[in-house]
């Protein structure tokens, strides 16, 4: 469109400076002398001369004006390309956008159910041993009996059992043989001695003799 306007324009000039009467050659005259005519020529010589160089800077400028606008032109197109390709991007996000709420929809109307947790089984009932034919007297070792509710003591010797004790803690690092311990239970076993219930109160339990004879067996059964 440049291109067009300034061909036109510079034929506009061209044809005005063609037809302007100083530019145009003189008619001779038979009065005039010889002299007097060749200073004409050499003037319109130097006129023609001067306009010819007009005209190739001219054209030099005209094609210098056209390059330039080509690589406008170009520069243009390169500019709609992107513009374009910047659209199909936009485009392309707002899909990706658009599909994000519909998923966000979706989810929102119907919510991922929660699983059902497993419960966790309770411990089985257990029997733990004090002493197997231990010499009395003694203080067993102590047992962790965490998780229980209930613990029912068996105990017999091998000659004869009097009494004795059922102590427990929270802490066996400080217990000794005579602290650091309650004692629940003494009992008295008579002639047998029956199976006692208590009730667990501590998280470690031990076996004490008391009044016995021979070798101690003692055990415990443990249940929720």
């Amino acid at each position: 469109m440049f291109k067009k306007y300034f061909s036109f324009i510079l034929g506009v000039l061209l044809l005005l400076m063609a037809s302007s009467p100083a530019l145009a050659k003189p008619k001779e005259s038979k009065d005039r002398g010889e002299s007097k005519d060749h200073k004409i020529f050499t003037t319109y010589n130097w006129v023609e001369e001067k306009i010819e160089e007009s005209l190739s800077s001219l054209q030099l400028l005209y094609q210098s004006l056209v390059t330039r606008l080509d690589d406008l032109d170009e520069m243009l197109a390169g500019l709609f390309d992107k513009n374009d390709q910047q659209d199909q991007y936009v485009v392309q996000l707002e899909e990706q956008v658009s599909n994000l709420e519909d998923r966000v929809s979706s989810l929102e109307s119907s919510p991922i159910p929660l699983p059902t947790p497993t419960p966790i089984p309770a411990p089985e009932g257990i029997t733990i041993q004090f002493s197997v034919d231990r010499p009395q007297p003694f203080n067993s070792e102590w047992v962790d009996v965490t998780g229980y509710n209930t613990i029912f003591i068996n105990a017999s010797s091998s000659e004869w059992l009097h009494i004795y004790g059922i102590h427990y803690t929270d802490d066996p690092a400080m217990a000794t043989d005579t602290t650091g311990f309650i004692e629940q239970a003494r009992v008295d076993c008579a002639d047998t001695c029956p199976e006692t219930m208590l009730p667990v109160m501590g998280q470690y339990y031990r076996f004490s003799t008391g009044l016995s004879s021979g070798l101690i067996t003692a055990t415990g059964r443990l249940e929720i």
